[in-house]
């Protein structure tokens, strides 16, 4: 039997057209997810819910290795390559250029 951990998906995307025809109430479901211990952000007219201990686990790893922008393939690699590219463009995870340091609103 499978536990929790294992069930959960790290990272759901899908269009807000699609949320619309499934009857789906962005809001409540966002809320939901959060309590869940997902992050999430409308953006780009998608839906993106991130566990966030996969972005604070990015936030570590990319700080301690001083990646900069446009160094995610130096440091990253596989599926945390992907949940840190969609994370960012669900605004999730950010580089502050005045601090040089990867930031996430955890």
């Amino acid at each position: 039997m499978k536990g929790k951990s294992e069930e959960r998906r790290h990272v759901i995307v899908f269009t807000l057209e699609w949320a619309r025809e499934k009857n789906i109430n962005i809001e409540e479901y966002m809320a939901r997810k959060e309590k869940e211990g997902y992050l999430c952000n409308e953006a780009s007219r998608k839906v993106y819910c991130i566990w966030r201990e996969d972005i604070e686990q990015l936030v570590v790893e990319l700080n301690s290795s001083n990646a900069k922008m446009g160094e995610l393939e130096k440091i990253l690699s596989g599926e945390k390559l992907d949940t840190a590219r969609k994370a960012i463009e669900a605004g999730l995870l950010w580089f502050d250029s005045k601090d040089k340091r990867w930031r996430a609103p955890l």
